[in-house]
């Protein structure tokens, strides 16, 4: 047995090859919907496919009709894109104002710019937290932030992620002229979508649609 990494797309590469080395693999961290198709793979938390029906039910809940989607083209954000998508065709009140895709090592500020200009305030982060960072210190100079504009993403991000460094993603010029003191003004209102806990605090009351999270 191998347990780990915690990384899904690691995690996928290995999931890929156990089986034919009858190796069962269990992962702690890995949240990828692809990952439900492997053979010999285990995980002790829930699938990212939560990720799209708690978006949808939150449209739903507050009456929102459009939202606009920035897709990092990874496996990952790939599978939860479709089953947004799928979910969105199911009902007719959904509409996806603008979507954006850019590729990994590509600058996403463009992406952005294209969100903008099409006039969508509710915006999905469908991408991995260090781009998330790019894309929210550009929305910063745009005045692109809470309360005329409302940002969605993953609950899996690390804690204060937009505090730390930005790093070097490869391939352009990276948009890094923001403070800490701005990242904190842009993620005011940020809405992180998760699964429940596997093990809740037990002094925890569940209610029902607590799949959200705010910071």
């Amino acid at each position: 047995m191998n347990v780990g990494p915690d990384c899904s797309s690691s995690t996928l590469r290995i999931a890929e090859l156990a089986p034919f080395w009858n190796i069962v693999q269990v992962s702690f961290a890995a949240t990828s919907p692809a990952l439900s198709e492997e053979d010999t793979f285990l995980r002790v938390v829930s699938s990212d496919e939560v990720v799209p029906r708690g978006i949808t039910e939150l449209m739903r809940t507050y009456e929102w009709n459009y939202l606009g989607v920035i897709t990092q083209q990874e496996e990952l954000n790939i599978v939860i894109w479709n089953d947004l998508e799928e979910l969105f065709q199911k009902d007719s009140s959904l509409i996806f104002q603008e979507t954006s895709q850019f590729n990994i090592g590509s600058s996403p500020v463009s992406a952005v710019e294209t969100l903008r200009r099409s006039g969508a305030r509710i915006i999905f982060l469908n991408v991995f937290y260090d781009y998330a960072k790019e894309i929210l210190c550009q929305a910063y100079h745009l005045n692109m932030f809470f309360p005329e504009y409302l940002w969605i993403s993953y609950g899996w991000y690390t804690d204060d992620f937009w505090k730390e460094p930005f790093v070097s993603l490869g391939g352009y010029e990276a948009f890094r002229n923001c403070t800490v003191e701005q990242m904190s003004q842009v993620v005011k209102g940020l809405v992180l979508v998760s699964h429940l806990p596997t093990f809740p605090d037990e002094d925890a009351e569940i209610i029902g649609y607590s799949v959200l999270s705010c910071t």
